[in-house]
């Protein structure tokens, strides 16, 4: 949280990405880092200064990639069918 002014708060959020692993490599150059739920604490510790480790690329293990409908690249289409396999 951002203080302007101790009245004043704004609330933000960035997204960190990296190199892509196997599997997100096929669709674009980079990807959003994945915190893994052991290492929250540790991320969310201002305190801690050591967490290359944490912005490393995910293993491709247990990804999978399917065609998914063009439709996701408007922000104006937020429904489930977005992200249901297209035919190849």
């Amino acid at each position: 949280m951002w203080h302007a002014k101790e009245e004043d708060r704004l609330y933000t959020f960035t997204v960190l990405t990296t190199f892509p692993n196997e599997v997100s490599a096929m669709v674009h150059d980079r990807m959003p880092v994945i915190v893994q739920p052991k290492d929250y604490w540790r991320w969310l510790d201002p305190e801690n200064q050591d967490v290359a480790d944490i912005l490393a690329t995910s293993p491709s293990k247990g990804w999978i990639a399917y065609p998914v409908n063009r439709r996701v690249n408007s922000p104006k289409n937020d429904d489930a069918k977005l992200i249901e396999p297209e035919p190849a």
